[in-house]
């Protein structure tokens, strides 16, 4: 990649990786946490979906979280669940194909568009996780 937008593109890559781990670190420690029965037993299931949440890849997390769901979002279930499904994909997009999507980002003109897809999946994510909060 030769490109004067190599950092700020780089810069935005990194950051939305931490934001899709973030989501991906609080869903394996919410999800656990729906029913808590404060007995041995209890809290031997706890320990026990803890463990089984810790390999666990986002997409799966993700479905984990939708069927968890026992209320309806702030703008209703069917925007939230396209929300999530959007999130996924994102991020697969980004970790399995952005430079393959990407033209390699070897001009301006893919890094930039690069950029503009990297920014308008940041704002996306920042809203997923903020209901996952």
């Amino acid at each position: 990649m030769k490109t004067p937008l190599q950092p700020e593109l780089e810069q935005r890559i990194g950051r939305n990786l931490l934001r899709y781990q973030l989501v991906e670190l609080r869903l394996k420690q919410a999800l656990p946490l729906r029913r808590v029965t404060l007995s041995p037993d209890g809290l031997l299931e706890l320990q026990k979906a803890v463990e089984s949440l810790r390999g666990k890849t986002l997409g799966h997390l993700a479905q984990d979280l939708v069927d968890a769901l026992e209320f309806t979002p702030e703008g209703g279930r069917d925007a939230f669940l396209t929300s999530i499904q959007r999130f996924v994909d994102d991020r697969n997009w980004l970790v399995h194909h952005l430079l393959q999507d990407s033209n390699l980002l070897q001009t301006d003109e893919a890094a930039q568009a690069c950029i503009a897809r990297l920014d308008a999946d940041y704002v996306a994510a920042e809203q997923v996780a903020r209901h996952v909060l």
